[in-house]
């Protein structure tokens, strides 16, 4: 007897062959970017999620599946596979934030933050307690206030909600050390660099992976006050 796994694959594949593919550039965008289908896609789509409705735990549970596998290609670097299957799973649950921040975070690899800072606003509005999703949320503002054509005042309102939304995050879950490191990141780029050595600190303490590069450029800014890294060589690069 064959697995989910199996049986949703198998599925997949008979659906696509048989009704051909979208345009891949509806495939490759969030919510198949939001574009009128083809009668026959359509049907073909009321197709797949009839039959996932036909498996175990139904459409819900076969959204989760291809969440997973929208990750696994994702941290493969096969991003055009994975936003397909983030739609997919989308298609089945448009309910689930988790398919919100798959979506923001392939912007994100497309360097569009603009567009990955609505895609997390949008899973967030799913679920409020999503702790990754804000996370990535407050990320996303930061790397659109670093954006060239941002102006110096939006720049800092930008980085200004980023630092209270990884505020929140660390309130809710005061042993996050990553969204410590990201309130460090934050604080950084506000010139902030005695707020920033206090969440590297904080960060470490709870286990947290400071990147090296970022502590060669804070340690340039503002030596170390605690003296806590001088010993370690990896953070001059050597």
């Amino acid at each position: 007897m064959w697995d989910m796994t199996t049986r949703i694959g198998f599925i997949v594949v008979m659906v696509l062959t048989s009704s051909g593919l979208v345009a891949q550039s509806i495939n490759h965008e969030p919510m198949f970017g939001g574009k009128p289908k083809p009668l026959s896609q359509r049907k073909a789509d009321e197709a797949f999620i009839q039959k996932m409705d036909s498996l175990e735990g139904g459409r819900k549970q076969a959204a989760k599946y291809f969440v997973e596998k929208g990750w696994f290609y994702y941290h493969r670097d096969i991003l055009d596979t994975a936003m397909f299957r983030f739609n997919q799973a989308w298609l089945l649950d448009p309910d689930n934030p988790d398919i919100y921040w798959g979506f923001g975070s392939l912007m994100g690899k497309r360097s569009d933050p603009e567009t990955a800072k609505e895609l997390f606003s949008k899973g967030l509005k799913k679920d409020t307690s999503h702790i990754p999703l804000q996370m990535y949320l407050a990320t996303a503002y930061m790397d659109y206030a670093m954006q060239q054509h941002v102006s110096e005042n939006h720049k800092e309102r930008m980085l200004h909600i980023s630092e209270r939304l990884l505020k929140e995050v660390v309130k809710k879950d005061p042993k996050n050390a990553e969204g410590y490191y990201r309130l460090a990141v934050n604080a950084f780029l506000r010139n902030k660099h005695g707020e920033a050595w206090k969440a590297v600190y904080k960060s470490r303490k709870l286990g947290g992976d400071i990147k090296p590069d970022f502590l060669i450029d804070l340690s340039a800014k503002h030596k170390d006050p605690r003296g806590e890294f001088a010993d370690d060589d990896y953070v001059w690069g050597y």
